[in-house]
């Protein structure tokens, strides 16, 4: 298992009030981490073309209408092990998305920076 940092800045809060809360954070594909998967097998589908294992049915585009949703917005196919996009450094490259392993947050960063602070004028 892969251990990685979530870092949260307080940009990535909505605040109203004393109450900050975030949206939720997709763990697979976020802006910190995104889970590619490097494996080859000879089954399944070769919807990458390099032997890349990404599952063994196409959820969508789905023919029966019954279309499983993207995560991804940039998503061009999702299997029933996850998604493929374009790369976004090199949009002529596609990746695999793993979406069935197993992720464990042991840890979180938080970073306030906007903070006010009070001036003690007594002194």
């Amino acid at each position: 298992m892969k251990n990685y940092l979530l870092g949260l800045r307080s940009g990535d809060f909505n605040k109203v009030g004393n109450v900050w809360t975030t949206d939720p954070i997709y763990l697979y594909n976020n802006k910190f981490y995104k889970n590619y998967s490097y494996k080859r097998s000879p089954t399944g589908l070769n919807l990458i073309g390099d032997y890349t294992f990404v599952g063994t049915e196409l959820a969508s585009p789905s023919t029966s209408g019954l279309a499983q949703e993207a995560h991804d917005p940039n998503a061009i196919y999702v299997t029933n092990y996850g998604e493929i996009i374009y790369e976004s450094a090199s949009p002529d490259i596609t990746r695999f998305i793993d979406t069935t392993s197993k992720i464990d947050i042991v840890s979180y960063k938080h970073a306030f920076t906007n903070l006010t602070r009070k001036r003690n004028t007594n002194i």
